[in-house]
């Protein structure tokens, strides 16, 4: 899966699934360059498609490639998913992402219902039958897909079955043909939109089944077309109704948030103010941790990876719309069902260390730490105590001296009164120290390392 973006990361997310045939890009021309507001397009070449050179090989398999790009680029929320026929299929499997928040789905052609055995059994063998009347060129035989889809769109997708192997042609025919019924949140399902044309195979089933699984979610069948006729003929009335369904969505997804401090998107701009505003703190005459690092500018990209794997394990979070700060923290309850997170989530704190320091600089470091005894965490964890540990507080710079620390810690705060639990840090300065007692923090211990530099272990009961 080859995935092309257009439009700028902040705006809203609309991810476009095309069908067979068509490529990322040429869906966004067709319907996505017609939206009049502003959006963030990701247009994925599925397998076999555009600049794809892999075979296609399930839509589960597309939908997790699709997953695992959307979690690399950080984005979590999703304002459409926008799927047609094979698409679609694929589109379906992203539901059951339940990190992945969607607020409006539109599928066309949506191959629903699984179809007859005979249907199933004839369908790799005609869609076969296609890309030879492709390579051959017979405009007699074309005739009926020029005159559905026009000579732009046909031509489009000659280009792309010509190049298609046998294998790619029967796995999107068993992806269209196997049925695609997906459990649908009820939330969803109210900002769900799903066309067929009545002229077309699937709109034969599909629809009754999707009446009865999905009873809230908008159906049209529309008379004198067939599958995906609509979508290419009348384009420009095709996109303002979705983009309309698109608005409803995300208005009434406006009103009902409340702030949600969890990060769901990070930029790598943050992600490098972040790590500037850590590794060059003004720590004064104290020494601090940042002097273990071969420079300030070695601690920033550390911290930029801690940063960034906190944030992929969905430990980071801020504390107003403006990200003025941002605080790292987990819960330490050592239940025998909790969820880990995948090793990576972990890579960019690895290639954190080893950009920021060497093998023999690692070591060192490890034996430092060690060197002033068991921290408290350490400790807590020994006697499978439960508690809240904060990884990292910064505030941008920006925004230093005004407050933002103190909001910052009352997210982890209300998160130990919610579950009982004692928040744990330490930090690496007494000028750190005094602000954290300040907040409401003791000082539980005081850790000399054998380079003189000192660590305080912080804890904070609930009331």
């Amino acid at each position: 899966m080859i995935m092309h973006t257009e439009g700028r990361r902040e705006d809203p997310a609309v991810l476009m699934l095309h069908p067979m045939g068509i490529t990322g890009w040429m869906i966004y021309e067709m319907i996505g360059s017609r939206f009049k507001k502003d959006y963030y397009f990701l247009l994925p070449d599925m397998g076999g498609h555009g600049e794809e050179k892999e075979d296609f090989v399930s839509a589960p398999y597309e939908a997790e490639k699709i997953r695992e790009d959307l979690a690399e680029r950080g984005i979590h929320e999703i304002a459409l998913v926008y799927g047609v026929s094979m698409g679609a299929a694929a589109a379906l499997q992203l539901l059951k992402y339940e990190d992945l928040k969607i607020r409006c789905l539109y599928l066309d052609g949506a191959p629903i219902a699984k179809l007859d055995p005979f249907m199933s059994r004839i369908f790799g063998p005609v869609l076969v039958w296609q890309k030879k009347l492709y390579i051959e060129k017979d405009e007699k035989k074309l005739k009926e897909y020029i005159d559905r889809w026009g000579r732009e769109i046909n031509d489009h997708m000659a280009e792309n079955f010509s190049r298609f192997s046998k294998e790619t042609i029967y796995r999107i025919a068993d992806a269209c043909t196997e049925g695609n019924a997906a459990c649908i949140p009820q939330n969803l399902q109210g900002h769900t939109y799903m066309e067929w044309g009545a002229d077309e195979l699937y709109a034969k089933t599909s629809p009754a089944l999707v009446k009865k699984l999905y009873p809230r979610v908008h159906l049209c069948v529309r008379k004198g077309y067939n599958h995906c006729e609509y979508m290419m003929k009348e384009s420009g009335s095709y996109a303002a109704f979705m983009e309309k369904a698109l608005g409803r969505a995300l208005k009434e997804t406006a009103a009902k948030r409340a702030f949600d401090p969890l990060v769901r998107t990070l930029s790598r701009e943050e992600t490098e103010e972040i790590g500037h505003a850590f590794g060059f703190y003004g720590y004064g005459t104290e020494r601090g941790m940042v002097q273990a690092f071969r420079s300030r500018e070695a601690a920033d990209l550390y911290i930029r990876g801690y940063a960034e794997t906190a944030f992929r394990k969905g430990n980071l979070y801020t504390c107003s719309d403006r990200r003025e700060g941002y605080i790292a923290y987990s819960v330490c309850s050592f239940e025998k069902e909790r969820k880990r997170s995948k090793v990576s989530a972990y890579m960019p704190l690895f290639k954190g260390v080893f950009a920021s320091m060497s093998p023999k600089e690692i070591a060192g470091t490890i034996k430092t730490l060690s060197s002033g005894g068991e921290s408290l965490h350490d400790r807590l964890v020994r006697l499978k105590e439960p508690h809240i540990l904060v990884g990292m507080v910064v505030v941008r710079e920006k925004y230093q001296g005004q407050g933002v620390m103190r909001r910052l810690m009352e997210l982890a705060f209300e998160e130990g009164r919610k579950r009982k639990m004692p928040v744990l840090l330490d930090t690496d300065a007494a000028s750190k120290r005094d602000r954290y007692e300040h907040l409401g923090m003791k000082t539980a211990e005081k850790r000399v390392l054998k380079d003189g530099s000192v660590l305080y272990d912080m804890i904070w009961y609930p009331e």
